[in-house]
């Protein structure tokens, strides 16, 4: 008596996450009444966070009167009215996604203490080793534009003036050359900046050292990061070869 309207995948999505661009379209389709039932495989796949899982899943229920089922956790809303067994398998989910995330973290770590490189994406000057896991290479062409940027820091050139310079020239910026979508577009997008300047100048990573750990996810729950203090740096010396001559 089931009739598939639609289907939503969040792939690459964490489960905490509940702003999840195709949950939001589900819930928005719920919200019109095009949709009166949700099915998914278990719990876990609806989501990882306790108390917005119940949330949604007991107000939505009742404010739009939908039909809620979670297959392998033989759980209906139509049928059961059993709030504990959905607690307890929350907690479950949540407890399995913390303990995850701590030996996620503490691999990270290990890995960085030892020089590898775990980033998305390489330093601009660098690119990832097409033949070595966790190993920066020099990319040819850009690491002249960082070569250019500190002959002219040591001719005199203030960060706000080598920044002009690099615009004038129409350099793409590291994060263009990377082709990161910025999600804050200003009259300044795609420009070089003197922060950017300083930054690089100031990295080690030209000289040969590895630096990770700027930053930390707050928690599991949250895909926001705060600074991390400059000495709790991770920073490996002579892991890769150097663009700038450490003399």
């Amino acid at each position: 008596d089931i009739k598939l309207v639609a289907e939503f995948c969040d792939d690459g999505y964490t489960g905490t996450n509940f702003e999840r661009p195709q949950f939001q379209k589900m819930m928005e389709a719920v919200k019109a009444g095009e949709i009166n039932c949700i099915i998914v495989k278990d719990l876990s796949r609806f989501g990882r966070n306790r108390v917005e899982q119940e949330f949604f899943v007991y107000k939505y229920s009742e404010d739009y009167d939908v039909r809620f089922i979670a297959g392998n956790d033989d759980f209906d809303t139509d049928k059961d009215d059993n709030e504990l067994l959905i607690m307890m398998k929350n907690w479950s989910n949540e407890q399995f996604l913390r303990d995850t995330s701590k030996k996620i973290k503490t691999t990270k770590r290990f890995k960085q203490q030892k020089g590898l490189f775990i980033g998305g994406k390489a330093p601009y000057g660098y690119k990832k080793s097409p033949t070595e896991k966790n190993v920066i290479v020099i990319d040819e062409d850009t690491a002249p534009i960082v070569r250019d940027i500190f002959h002219l820091a040591l001719d005199g050139k203030s960060c706000r003036q080598i920044a002009m310079i690099l615009n004038e020239r129409q350099i793409p910026t590291p994060a263009v050359h990377a082709k990161i979508n910025l999600t804050r577009k200003g009259p300044y997008s795609g420009k070089w900046s003197s922060e950017r300047i300083s930054f690089m100048l100031q990295n080690e990573v030209y000289i040969g050292n590895m630096v990770q750990g700027r930053s930390q996810k707050i928690s599991y729950k949250s895909e926001k990061c705060r600074k991390i203090p400059r000495e709790d740096w991770i920073v490996v010396e002579n892991t890769h070869e150097p663009i700038i001559d450490r003399g």
